[in-house]
């Protein structure tokens, strides 16, 4: 008999061809660093977890396990979606966070947020396909790069800004600075 094995998740599936070529399933046991899983009847394997679990309520007074307050950290985040929807209804009113770059209907924005070795050739490259594709780099200070490549990003028409990354909105393409200037752009790179 030959078994054929079908990884799905945190389990596998045992497929045995039997000599008759008859397909026989059944889910096996598979040690994983959480716990164990268990055979259920008629399913997927149900996870046995080692005492006490993390999940347990009682885990925080475990000596097992770290504490989660020891790695997590705390902030207020912008709500930049509707940020940029309170200054796209009116035309008299400021918001604060500043939308500093708002989407040019002329042409995409890209934006880097750092710089390496393959920024300056990207650059160029998105620069040489159209007078109409606006770039920005972000940087937390120019001080640190080399005053050639600064000057070679300028003449690859990228507006350099010098601040960090604080918050942002993948699925909005939002990216807020330390200053809280909101930059939207089109796509983003990161180094």
């Amino acid at each position: 008999a030959r078994i054929l094995l079908l990884m799905s998740g945190m389990s596998y599936r045992a497929f045995f061809l039997g000599a008759s070529g008859a397909f026989a399933s059944a889910w096996a046991l598979q040690t994983v660093a959480c716990g164990e899983t268990s055979t259920r009847a008629g399913g997927p394997p149900e996870t046995v977890w080692a005492y006490p679990s993390p999940y347990d309520a009682d885990a925080s007074r475990s000596s097992r396990f770290l504490q989660r307050r020891d790695f997590t950290t705390w902030s207020n985040q912008w709500n930049l979606r509707a940020l940029l929807a309170a200054w796209e209804e009116s035309d008299t009113e400021e918001t604060w966070p500043w939308v500093w770059t708002w989407r040019n209907p002329n042409g995409p924005h890209f934006v880097f947020v750092g710089v390496d070795d393959t920024t300056l050739e990207l650059a160029r490259s998105i620069a040489g396909r159209s007078e109409k594709n606006n770039l920005t780099v972000v940087v937390p200070s120019v001080d640190e790069l080399d005053a050639k490549v600064v000057g070679d990003l300028y003449a690859a028409r990228c507006a350099v800004i010098e601040q960090r990354p604080q918050q942002i909105d993948f699925e909005a393409k939002v990216l807020m600075l330390q200053d809280e200037r909101i930059i939207c752009y089109d796509k983003v790179f990161f180094s």
